[in-house]
């Protein structure tokens, strides 16, 4: 399989002198589920915007199906099917409406159209919404109208940003399905965009992570990992406020009376009876182990934390 997407040596600066994206060099591939991850602010969505040709690169091309987007930018027309963050406008249509017009917009015929819209309304069970205008629907609702107009008229190419913000976790579930059930079928080059990484690792097969505009790790889920394979992470959950400074590790404050620490595979059992003579095994509400996690990669890579 051949590469769909080539970005090469894309920067982008704002009028306002900001640096969105620095030099950034991607190549991905027919039928991949890709994923674009980062900290909020980090680049991702301007680098998206320039793939769907909605904004121009200060500098560097971006290549679609062979052929170069700023002379060609039909070819980002008729071949990807883009999800946005937010989108304000439809207000006054229903919700079957936003996602028939969407298809008709697509090329879909109106039989078509409505063939393809009742699907994704039943498929989503969300009949009951249908004749709902868009302002009268939930936050969730709302983003659900958004995704099915997406997925109508069946584009080779899905670039989906935040997908599963504001969603409940039985709409996600559905969403993820519907997803990897495309991919595998039709063979859809799929393009995630989130800082919400411990959903979405799930179902990516490959990784660039962007930080400050450049991207800062590239490949597969294991092979980031296997940057910290030799550590894991101890999340305790303590029945009340106790100080863990004396402690000599890799400590981080989650939460109120919820902490993270960072010990390798070798001096896990030390790092447990040192927390349990500190604090006392009656005090520890709930304690677990797990792996790496990309959020773990990207804080060893830039030595900073993911939500700072």
């Amino acid at each position: 399989m051949g590469p769909v997407i080539e970005v090469i040596d894309v920067h982008k600066q704002y009028n306002n002198g900001i640096v969105a994206n620095k030099k950034i060099n991607l190549c991905i591939n027919e039928g991949e589920i890709f994923g674009i991850f980062g900290p909020n602010g980090a680049g991702k969505t301007t680098l998206i915007k320039q793939i769907t040709t909605l904004i121009r690169p200060t500098s560097g091309r971006i290549k679609l199906l062979n052929r170069f987007i700023d002379q060609y930018p039909a070819v980002a027309v008729n071949n990807i099917a883009y999800l946005g963050q937010t989108a304000s406008a439809f207000n006054a249509y229903r919700f079957d409406e936003i996602i028939l017009h969407a298809g008709i917009l697509r090329g879909l015929n109106k039989n078509e159209a409505i063939k393809q819209t009742d699907y994704l309304i039943n498929r989503f069970k969300l009949d009951s919404k249908r004749k709902r205008l868009r302002y009268q629907l939930s936050g969730g609702e709302r983003k659900m109208s958004m995704i099915l107009a997406t997925f109508i008229g069946y584009k080779p190419i899905l670039i989906l940003d935040e997908p599963t913000n504001e969603l409940d976790p039985a709409y996600r579930a559905m969403v993820w399905e519907y997803l990897l059930e495309h991919n595998e079928v039709n063979n859809t080059t799929i393009i995630l965009v989130t800082h919400n990484v411990l959903e979405a690792e799930n179902v990516v097969n490959r990784v660039a992570i962007i930080d400050q505009g450049e991207v800062c790790a590239l490949g597969t889920l294991g092979e980031l990992k296997s940057q910290i394979s030799d550590e894991v992470k101890i999340i305790a959950t303590l029945k009340k406020e106790v100080c863990l400074s004396k402690l000599k590790y890799s400590i981080k404050k989650i939460q109120k009376n919820k902490y993270s620490i960072l010990s390798n595979t070798r001096d896990m059992p030390n790092v447990f009876d040192s927390m349990v003579d500190h604090i006392g095994l009656h005090n520890i509400d709930d304690f677990r182990i797990s792996t790496p996690t990309l959020e773990d990669v990207y804080t060893k890579l830039t030595r900073r934390d993911w939500h700072d």
